[in-house]
């Protein structure tokens, strides 16, 4: 009499005395020993096999443990797919082929891959340790790596563990302590009304007729240089004076819109004029976008006293690019001083000395929480008076109260 079907099989190997069943999961063979040589227990096993496969319960074992290469590949497929092709630059792209998956793209490692991989790609993810992290980073600590990018790096490593655990079936199921190192890389700059004068002033005669509303609305609003520079005509609506930024645009993905001052219409109206709806803002004078102006902006600093350039060479400070006066390098020049993001804080923070609540702060530039505002300690002069008023009202009070008791 022949077996019924998926009622599976046991069996035994030439020179084997234990068991080994036999059945099948979605058309699958597969063969797993029992470590038994008693044939009730082994048809038992089979037995409860059985029925968790028919209870939808049976979770397929890994059969080779998972390389972190191929999870780290999983999650930069995974941000792919959301469309989040700046975060897939960060992180970089492992060369390998997976099965049943995209196969990347032919060029050399990048991002955070490039220092992950050579410590972590070919080793199975589940044998990673506490102690393994913190041998990275001791190691990248002397590459002489800052803290904030070390940090950034192994958060991208428990990220890539972490969603292999959210997996069906999982194929991780614990993901190690990676302990954070101290960052203590804080801009504390802010953009002072004097200095933002100078720098205008010296925006009207670089020759770069944008630079001039660049700054403004930047110094006004606190928004990203990227949101900025991405302004259509589309967003600028100068009957009604208003400015608005599209969702999906920011950084947070939602939508903003902020009310224009006279200055601001006026200098963006110079902009806007003779463009069409779906060009740019900010343009050059041919009439291109402006993508990158670091250099533009970093000179501009220079000029106005508020940021150096140091020969990467023999370490003197210049005012120019090009050649070295001290040593004839021609060797790149590093700069130190104001960046464009200090403009955020310098925003929020003259904001919230005119009086302005922490809630309309953070809807027109942007931020989800009132973290900032502590990070940077950015309290109005105005608060910093009533708080004095407050306790000085509260001690004299307390005071009268003192004499009357006596």
């Amino acid at each position: 009499m022949s077996r019924a079907r998926g009622t599976g099989s046991l069996f035994r190997r030439a020179g084997c005395f234990t068991w080994t069943m036999q059945y099948y999961v979605d058309g699958r063979r597969i063969r797993e020993k029992c470590e038994t040589t008693d044939y009730a227990v082994a048809q038992r096993m089979l037995t409860r096999k059985l029925y968790q496969i028919s209870q939808g319960e049976l979770v397929d074992r890994e059969r080779r443990p998972a390389r972190v290469e191929e999870l780290w590949l999983a999650m930069v497929n995974r941000y792919k797919a959301d469309g989040r092709q700046r975060t897939v630059r960060d992180l970089g792209t492992p060369l390998i082929n997976v099965p049943g998956q995209p196969v990347p793209e032919k060029h050399p490692p990048q991002g955070r891959w490039t220092h992950i991989g050579p410590e972590f790609g070919q080793m199975q993810a589940r044998r990673i340790t506490t102690a393994m992290v913190t041998a990275y980073q001791q190691k990248r600590r002397e590459q002489g790596a800052r803290p904030a990018s070390i940090n950034r790096e192994v958060g991208a490593l428990k990220h890539c563990l972490k969603l292999a655990t959210q997996e069906t079936p999982p194929r991780l199921t614990v993901v190690p302590h990676m302990p954070k190192l101290k960052e203590n890389n804080t801009r504390t700059g802010f953009v002072e009304l004097d200095s933002y004068m100078r720098l205008y002033a010296a925006a009207e005669f670089s020759g770069e007729a944008w630079l001039p509303a660049f700054l403004e609305v930047a110094f006004t609003y606190g928004w990203r240089h990227g949101e900025l520079l991405g302004l259509r005509l589309r967003n600028v609506d100068l009957k009604r004076g208003t400015l608005r930024l599209e969702p999906g645009t920011t950084k947070n993905g939602q939508g903003r819109q902020v009310a224009m001052t006279q200055r601001v219409r006026n200098l963006l109206t110079a902009c806007c004029c003779g463009k069409r709806p779906e060009q740019f803002v900010f343009t050059r004078a041919n009439g291109q976008p402006v993508r990158d102006f670091r250099w533009t902006w970093r000179l501009l600093c220079v000029q106005c006293g508020l940021g150096t350039l140091t020969c990467c060479d023999c370490g003197v400070n210049s005012t120019e690019l090009g050649k070295c006066k001290a040593c004839k390098s021609r060797k790149r020049f590093k700069y130190s001083g104001l960046i464009i993001h200090d403009f955020r804080r310098s925003a929020a923070k003259a904001w919230r000395e005119a009086g302005t609540p922490e809630s309309v702060i953070m809807k027109m530039a942007g931020w989800e929480t009132d973290s900032m505002f502590r990070r940077y300690a950015i309290v109005g002069e105005r608060d910093r008076e009533q708080a004095v008023q407050q306790l000085e009202a509260a001690r004299a009070a307390q005071l009268e109260a003192a004499k009357a008791d006596a």
